[in-house]
């Protein structure tokens, strides 16, 4: 139950000041993701992280329209993983098609979040699927890809509450935008 296990540690992240400020820039950050993911393909480095990162991201998104998409997402992925073995290594020409389509689907809810949450709760899921789709044809099994992001965010969220408690800082609330995101980047969370 992974995705049900990364609701409590993007709620303790808000306890600690460090919260998404709106769905826009949690959807850039799944764009960039995408760029990410691509990149680390042809560099051959921490694909798997970033895969595991790119499905967080697409899950975070959910929580914060608060539309719980957990259950569906663990059965899909279970199922997945069961049904279709890791294809193996691969080109990328496939997957960038399925980048793309996870790109997309991030506009269609930046479109639609103020009107139809019902609708963008189809589009996240389905932004799951594709994702496990990706994470499939790059040679991976879903749930091991998330079972390392989950131990890394977790290892990180870890690392954030230590600075927190080393730096004294008390009201994270009112700290800008600016320090916040330099001690997510000192704690792993986030990068340049």
């Amino acid at each position: 139950m992974i995705f049900t296990k990364l609701m409590p540690l993007d709620e303790q992240m808000k306890d600690f000041g460090f919260y998404w400020e709106n769905v826009s820039d949690i959807l850039k950050q799944i764009d960039n993701k995408c760029q990410a993911v691509f990149a680390e393909f042809l560099a051959k480095k921490q694909l798997r992280e970033e895969l595991g990162d790119l499905l967080y991201l697409i899950v975070s998104c959910a929580f914060f329209l608060k539309l719980d998409i957990c259950n569906e997402s663990e059965i899909y992925v279970s199922q997945f993983d069961r049904k279709n073995p890791p294809a193996g290594p691969v080109s990328f020409r496939g997957s960038t098609a399925l980048l793309d389509e996870i790109v997309n689907d991030a506009d269609v809810i930046e479109k639609k979040f103020r009107t139809d949450l019902t609708y963008c709760r189809k589009v996240l899921l389905e932004m799951v699927c594709t994702a496990c789709k990706l994470i499939n044809e790059l040679g991976f099994k879903c749930i091991d890809v998330l079972s390392r992001s989950f131990g890394r965010f977790k290892k990180r969220m870890l690392k954030l509450i230590a600075l927190v408690q080393e730096k004294k800082l008390d009201d994270l609330n009112s700290m800008s935008m600016q320090d916040k995101t330099s001690l997510w980047m000192e704690a792993g969370l986030m990068v340049a």
